[in-house]
């Protein structure tokens, strides 16, 4: 089995210097839409609370670091899936960004088997936007999809393949969080099925949800 992981938000939550979050474009799209958000809105940093970053990285465009808050027991749960799949870090994140953070959760090497990342997706520019989005295409890591697990925050990220998806709560520093040991018994039972999509398309029915986001959508416009 595969299972690919989201980055920002899902993995890390990582905190843009003050002076420089309006350049946050390397992080996933959403991420830095909603660390921009975040911070109009007034929201107090986690470095302002006090808390500590479990590993800042110097980025070259960049005048200060970014300080990257991992969630609750990523380690112990990294391992863990390493021993019953391949792990592969899926991210529209910029490629020396997400380098970065994933030397940081795997600092040996031996637990990542593949990093997909800004480069490895596709670039989308229509309706006028300034910055491109990005999608997520599974096809890209030739593996089977029948055996193939998507974790991410993000729903758009489930466009292409919405039977693949597992859909993770946003994490942006919770201490309390236990979101990743809590989807381990669910991806432990998934190694034994021959098609992972038959169980989480019944389960989450992301496709169903997708559609009824584009309605809502169009019903607003």
């Amino acid at each position: 089995m595969t299972i690919c992981l989201d980055m920002d938000e899902c993995l890390v939550y990582t905190e843009v210097p003050e002076t420089s979050y309006t350049s946050s474009s390397f992080k996933e799209k959403r991420g830095a839409d909603a660390y921009r958000r975040l911070t109009q809105e007034g929201r107090v940093s986690l470095e302002q609370q006090g808390r500590d970053a479990d590993f800042e990285i110097d980025l070259p465009y960049l005048e200060e670091p970014v300080k990257a808050y991992k969630r609750p027991l990523v380690d112990d749960f990294l391992q863990e899936m390493s021993l019953i799949a391949d792990i592969v870090l899926f991210t529209t994140a910029a490629d020396g960004y997400a380098a970065e953070v994933s030397r940081h959760l795997d600092p040996t090497g031996s637990l990542f088997t593949a990093i997909f990342s800004r480069s490895a997706c596709r670039a989308d520019s229509t309706g006028g936007a300034r910055e491109p989005t990005y999608t997520k295409d599974l096809a890209a890591l030739g593996r089977p999809l029948a055996r193939t697990v998507m974790l991410d925050d993000n729903f758009s990220s489930f466009l292409k393949h919405p039977e693949n998806g597992v859909p993770m709560v946003p994490f942006y520093g919770d201490v309390d969080d236990r979101a990743l040991p809590a989807i381990i018994p669910l991806l432990r039972g998934l190694e034994r099925e021959t098609d992972v999509r038959l169980v989480l398309k019944a389960k989450y029915r992301v496709r169903e949800q997708l559609l009824g986001a584009v309605r809502a959508e169009r019903e607003k416009s």
